[in-house]
């Protein structure tokens, strides 16, 4: 198969440039040299002669690239094979063109024509640097797009699989069945609560369910839906828990990949709240930086030793990861016994 690439690349070197030089060539001597009867057949033997150096030079060209030097190396190697190219394919030319026209016609006169073929070999060197990056550009933007493809796809299938995970952690019996007694408890303590509780888990399937349709959503509405799970959840902890949201107005309306707080949101509340016996508060915070959004989610509760993301958290980083790159930054924090704070930077354009 490699055979058969190089074959291919050789050909379309010689085809491409050499009919480029072939037809510059021949228009320049043309229009400088008056008295050419036989323009064709001239053309004939700039053809020829164009073929037979970018076919050598093209070959040598390759093996270099087969030595895999580094790029300073293979530069620095390039004008030497071109020249050399170039003469050993001028001389094979000249046999050709002997061979067609029975000797006729002198192509070359020996070593004289010597530093004007080493003229030639740079000249041609120029045209085959040219056409060699024209392609590795070429390739590399086909392997940009194929990445952007697959990426894409990639992309899709992970929202998919976050929206399935958070319907699936919603809808878990244990999170409905807590849900449900706290709300019982309420009807005759306090029905006004118990009403809210109701609302608020309503509006958690209502939004989670039209998230599901959107690729981004505005930092308002992700907060909003952060708001209700909150609210449902101190109906769970009682005084136990408290939460404080601090949005800068100007990032409200940016939009951001719709789910990814509530996996940092539900760790904060069952791994740093829930175990600590007077419980503590879940602060939100976002406000611009560096031209991109810094979300920080921060507790006062257990805290822990080492930072053991579940599922949910693993999906938003892979979120991230396809979507940003190296662009956004995740950054962990915690003190035991008095809490954890996590950062995530996303930028503003991807």
């Amino acid at each position: 198969m490699g055979t058969l690439r190089l074959f291919r690349d050789l050909v379309r070197d010689i085809l491409t440039i050499g009919t480029i030089i072939a037809i510059v060539f021949t228009a320049i001597v043309s229009a400088a040299v008056k008295g050419i009867n036989d323009l064709s057949g001239f053309f004939i033997i700039c053809l020829i002669f164009c073929y037979c150096i970018t076919g050598i030079t093209s070959g040598l060209f390759r093996g270099i690239e087969k030595l895999n030097l580094a790029r300073w190396a293979t530069l620095s190697l390039y004008i030497p094979t071109s020249i050399a190219g170039t003469v050993w394919g001028a001389f094979l030319a000249q046999f050709i063109i002997n061979r067609l026209f029975d000797g006729a016609v002198i192509w070359l006169d020996g070593s004289r024509d010597l530093p004007r073929l080493i003229i030639v070999g740079l000249i041609v060197s120029g045209f085959v640097i040219l056409f060699d990056n024209l392609n590795a550009a070429r390739k590399e933007k086909q392997q940009q797009l194929e990445k952007e493809k697959e990426r894409a796809a990639g992309l899709e299938l992970l929202n998919r699989d976050a929206t399935i995970q958070m319907l699936r952690s919603r809808l878990n019996p244990h999170f409905l069945f807590n849900t449900l007694n706290s709300i019982s408890e309420l009807i005759y303590q306090a029905p006004e609560k118990a009403e809210k509780a109701v609302m608020n888990l309503s509006e958690i399937y209502r939004r989670t369910l039209a998230m599901s349709e959107e690729e981004t959503v505005s930092v308002a509405e992700e907060l909003e839906l952060m708001e209700a799970y909150l609210e449902n959840e101190r109906m769970r902890f009682g005084s136990r828990l408290a939460y404080r949201l601090d949005v800068d107005p100007d990032c409200e309306s940016v939009k951001i990949p719709a789910l990814i707080l509530q996996p940092f949101v539900e760790n904060a509340i069952t791994r740093g709240i829930a175990p600590k016996k007077e419980g503590g508060t879940v602060s939100i915070s976002v406000r611009p930086e560096d031209g991109g959004l810094l979300f920080s989610i921060e507790d006062t509760g257990a805290g822990c030793e080492t930072f053991r993301p579940g599922f949910g958290i693993q999906n938003v980083l892979r979120r991230m990861d396809l979507l940003y790159q190296e662009q956004y930054r995740f950054n962990f924090e915690s003190d035991m016994g008095r809490g954890t704070k996590v950062s995530l930077y996303i930028p503003g354009k991807r």
